[in-house]
């Protein structure tokens, strides 16, 4: 078994190079199915056009892929060059750039809505709470949230379901759930999905008005 990154340099290294490895098997194994009922969901009350912040898009299918396909204009961010290069394939309507989360500062973007799923097991569990902040501030007042974490406390190192070595950090869901209502978010749907291959905390939220 690798052993536990030691910094922060570290993760980011192992993270990155782990899905540029996979990014290939990654995009197969991707399926709409499961985020269909999210996405729509998601986009109930935002207008065709609106902005869509993706972190953690990898290689943009499905979930970038289906915003675009809608008429939303996407931003999306991930740490891998090579899923990022997939996703400019899979989705050329949409503007995509590599970027590590951590690295992000309040008010760096504008977005009406922001999705992120299967990203936030993959950072710290120390930084995540600043990272909800920080996505907090691209938002309007209102605008929607649709994150998913991992449920289970842990933090490691072990094979991903393709096979590389690859670092977790989770919460549990309570905890998860407190961590988005203090960034300043008022939540709207929390449930745990266990059809998905690692199964997910999926939360639905609104950006509360700011004091």
């Amino acid at each position: 078994m690798p052993k536990k990154p030691e910094t922060h340099a570290d993760i980011t290294r192992m993270v990155r190079d782990g899905y540029d490895r996979i990014a290939g098997r990654y995009l197969a194994s991707r399926s709409l199915d499961h985020d269909v009922p999210h996405l729509t969901a998601f986009v109930d009350g935002l207008p065709i056009g609106a902005r869509v912040f993706d972190l953690g898009c990898g290689c943009g299918w499905p979930v970038s892929a289906w915003l675009s396909h809608n008429g939303y204009r996407v931003t999306g961010l991930d740490l891998s060059p090579v899923q990022v290069r997939l996703a400019r394939e899979q989705v050329p309507g949409a503007y995509f750039a590599v970027r590590d989360a951590c690295t992000l500062q309040p008010n760096e973007y504008t977005a009406d809505g922001i999705v992120s799923t299967n990203t936030f097991f993959h950072i710290p569990r120390v930084l995540q709470p600043k990272i909800l902040a920080v996505l907090r501030s691209f938002l309007p007042e209102g605008g929607p949230l649709l994150i998913t974490f991992g449920t289970t406390p842990w933090e490691g190192v072990e094979e991903s379901i393709s096979g590389v070595p690859m670092y977790w950090s989770q919460q549990d869901a309570i905890t998860n759930r407190r961590m988005v209502e203090a960034a300043g978010f008022d939540i709207s749907a929390d449930r745990i999905d266990s059809s998905l291959p690692l199964p997910a905390q999926v939360i639905h939220a609104r950006a509360r008005a700011k004091k």
